[in-house]
């Protein structure tokens, strides 16, 4: 939880401007060591107690959870999917039973998110199977 936590205070220095003086181009550089840390996590032994790839993946999870919230302006969480499922649903509802053109934009861009997870979480099943 402190490794979350601390990822959210790093977030929210990013987000406050302070660091782009220092760091040119910070959700690059969010990005990178992204793909660094997951692909770390991903060839550490079992034999690793759990703890040396849960922590980085939490702090990278509330960097990630902070920086990466809207899509235009819908909002969607970018590492869980069941808020964005209730989002969904409930512009799917505006879009069928009020007929509002903005829940019909919403609905599709929640559809692609959730498909893109989905597909996400089959290839990590895949891949899973596939490396032991």
């Amino acid at each position: 939880m402190a490794a979350f936590a601390l990822g959210v205070f790093v977030y929210a220095l990013i987000k406050s401007g302070r660091i782009d003086h220092v760091l040119p181009h910070p959700l690059r550089w969010v990005m990178a060591a992204q793909a660094l840390v997951l692909l770390a996590a991903g060839c550490v032994p079992l034999t690793v107690p759990h703890s040396y790839v849960t922590v980085p993946i939490a702090f990278m999870a509330g960097v990630q959870l902070g920086l990466f919230r809207n899509i235009g302006d819908f909002n969607y969480v970018a590492i869980a999917t069941t808020g964005n499922l209730m989002r969904l649903v409930e512009s799917a509802f505006g879009g069928v039973i009020d007929k509002d053109p903005v829940a019909i934009t919403a609905f599709g861009i929640y559809v692609r998110v959730i498909g893109i997870f989905a597909g996400g979480a089959v290839i990590g099943a895949f891949a899973t199977l596939a490396w032991h």
